[in-house]
């Protein structure tokens, strides 16, 4: 059917005049040749026939073409739809992220807080422990005076006495 409108239009657009083509359409010359024509009803119905071949021509290329037309002005606008809700999507996207980036950045310095007291409290404990050991060297060094290992006591209460100087050391820092 398309191919036959097509031969059909091809016809029609074959027995208009040039001048009725042109981009831009020039009525005065055809006013000028009506009013001096001899046979100013005939030249009048040449424009007639010519106006009705280019209405018929329009009027077939709508008919033919408006279910395509009408889908195109439907997809135009389905896209255009999806087109304002992604836009609309997308902002909240930004508000939900800028929200996040807020709620990260708090918990960020609240887990910066508790990483710094847990290396606090490691290294209570460590200090704690060392102090537990150096709590159990006057013991030893008793029980090694009645083994009578006088030396291995006196290295023992020097290596007391340096893990105490440096535990403070510590401390103090």
């Amino acid at each position: 059917m398309v191919a036959s409108t097509v031969i059909y239009l091809r016809e029609d657009l074959l027995r208009i005049d040039e001048c009725w083509i042109a981009a831009r359409f020039d009525s005065l010359p055809h006013v000028v040749h009506i009013l001096t024509s001899k046979d100013r009803d005939a030249a009048a119905q040449f424009l007639k026939e010519q106006s009705d071949i280019i209405e018929d021509v329009v009027d077939e290329v709508v008919h033919s073409y408006h279910s395509g037309f009408n889908r195109a002005i439907q997809n135009y606008s389905q896209i255009l739809k999806l087109f304002s809700e992604s836009t609309e999507s997308i902002s909240v996207l930004r508000v939900d992220l800028a929200e996040a980036k807020k709620r990260l950045s708090a918990r960020n310095k609240q887990l910066h807080q508790l990483w710094y007291r847990s290396v606090t409290l490691r290294h209570i404990i460590s200090l704690l422990d060392q102090i537990e050991d150096i709590a159990k060297v006057p013991a030893r060094i008793e029980k090694l005076i009645s083994e009578k290992q006088f030396y291995a006591a006196v290295q023992l209460h020097v290596q007391s006495v340096l893990m105490l100087e440096r535990g403070l050391q510590n401390v103090r820092s």
